[in-house]
């Protein structure tokens, strides 16, 4: 995370939803209010958090369960 981008810093704790593992983020409080409003999307709101992260925010789903969930389509022959 690129701690520079971020003027007030804001702790989110997220929950996956799958493993209910809690995982703390930190974002910028604007951005935060932005994209809770529906102003800017997750990926302009945050582009300092891993791809995995803003998962988090749109699906509830932390990365090592979102890998488990498509591992099968890895290889791209179930399409």
């Amino acid at each position: 995370m690129n701690m520079k981008n971020i003027n007030v810093p804001l702790e989110v704790v997220c929950r996956c939803r799958i493993c209910d593992r809690k995982i703390p983020l930190v974002v910028d409080f604007n951005d935060y209010n932005l994209f809770i409003a529906g102003i800017i999307k997750v990926q302009d709101a945050f582009p300092y958090l891993l791809p995995a992260e803003r998962e988090l925010f749109l699906t509830e789903t932390c990365g090592e369960c979102w890998d488990e969930m498509f591992r099968e389509f890895e290889d791209g022959s179930d399409y």
